[in-house]
């Protein structure tokens, strides 16, 4: 351990008392930063009572902080299987202002649940400024990449590299509301989605809809169809980190009525068709994993159980359904509103930054060129295994 020592950052002397001790998951790092911040880094089992209090407080004051994937309950879940898990605290010289999650890989940090978080970034008061540049250091970090953080997040849009696109679906005004926004769009859908439910009923039996059902049998099904759809398309299998399925399952039986797993179900003469795993918190609902039995794949399955779904919602309390990133049509088709989120890194070294940050733009340059798909494909493989990811 390093003694206190006075460290110029600006016009300012700060005192820096360092615990060089990161990889341990029960250290704890103190150091003060530029922006009058001081940062102290803890275990999700170390943030008291009062700190997990003021995060939930911040969440109701900050855009888009009400997404699950920004609740102290889903850090603490992840946290649960994953020992490598931290929590930066910042603070003023009179109280919290903010936290940054973050999972420690040697100096590399990377977001809680990076591969399968939908939204992330800082519980923070967007309006406050902050040099996430003088954290980093702070927090025993060379880097941190990202690729899902809000635009309203703006400490983090000098590191940001591209944006993206990621829908949702309101339901503040009801659904009637919501269905005539659609219909408004010449929307023919409704229609259609009508018709082959009478199909499927019609040809292969009676119909049956469960909004929720904590059922291991049901998960297990989910995450099957779930990777024969990520082999088919050749998307890296998520679900095939046991940890990531620990987590589905840990989520969806520690659930109460404001968190956890919401696992709906579309049957035909009793036999599961389609499923749907959501991860709710209060009003927000992130659509998460939803896969169908490909034999009944003429019939859209998928598509049915997301109407489903959006027709119930409002009945559960559910305001908004976050359907993420991508350009599935589905999601073009249902959604009534839009996020910005980012892409980028953030980096200690201005050299690493322009690397890194060249690396991104050639791999996306590269994604929408034929002669390069498989290389990435390997590339994204390779990266998979380092992370526990079959391929």
């Amino acid at each position: 351990m390093r003694t206190a020592s006075c460290i110029e950052i600006g016009n300012s002397a700060i005192l820096s008392e360092l615990i060089l001790k990161h990889d341990s998951p029960d250290s704890a790092a103190i150091t003060s930063v530029a922006c009058d911040c001081l940062v102290r880094v803890k275990t999700p089992a170390e943030l008291t009572c009062d700190e997990w209090q003021v995060w939930e407080s911040l969440r109701t004051t900050t855009k888009w902080l009400d997404s699950p994937f920004f609740a102290a309950d889903f850090v603490r879940a992840v946290a649960h299987f994953n020992p490598a898990v931290r929590i930066a605290v910042l603070r003023d010289q009179e109280s919290i202002v903010g936290f940054w999650p973050f999972e420690v890989q040697r100096r590399s940090g990377r977001p809680v649940a990076s591969l399968v978080t939908e939204l992330t970034g800082l519980i923070f008061d967007a309006s406050r400024p902050l040099n996430l540049g003088d954290v980093l250091p702070a927090m025993g970090l060379h880097h941190w990449r990202f690729d899902c953080v809000p635009e309203t997040q703006s400490a983090f849009s000098p590191f940001i590299i591209r944006n993206m696109s990621s829908s949702f679906i309101s339901l503040q005004d009801g659904y009637d509301s919501y269905r005539e926004s659609l219909l408004a769009r010449n929307c023919r859908q409704f229609a259609e989605n009508a018709r082959k439910s009478r199909k499927l009923e019609r040809e292969r039996g009676p119909l049956s809809w469960v909004w929720h059902q904590a059922d291991s049998k049901l998960l297990d099904e989910l995450i099957r169809w779930k990777r024969i759809q990520y082999r088919r398309t050749g998307m890296l299998d998520v679900l095939g980190v046991p940890a990531v399925r620990d987590l589905l399952r840990h989520l969806l039986e520690q659930a109460s009525e404001r968190f956890g797993g919401v696992m709906a179900a579309l049957s035909v003469a009793g036999q599961p068709i389609a499923i749907h795993y959501g991860l709710r918190d209060n009003r927000v609902m992130a659509s998460w994993f939803h896969a169908y039995d490909p034999t009944y794949a003429a019939f859209s399955p998928g598509r049915i159980v997301m109407h489903k779904l959006i027709e119930d919602a409002t009945a559960y309390g559910i305001e908004r359904i976050d359907l993420g990133q991508g350009d599935e049509r589905y999601k073009a088709s249902l959604s009534n509103g839009s996020l910005t989120v980012g892409e980028g890194i953030v980096c200690q070294k201005k050299l690493d930054q322009m690397l890194l940050s060249a690396w991104i733009r050639a791999r996306e340059v590269a994604s929408s060129n034929s002669y390069f798909r498989m290389p990435l494909k390997w590339i994204r493989n390779m990266r998979g295994r380092q992370k526990g990811v079959a391929p």
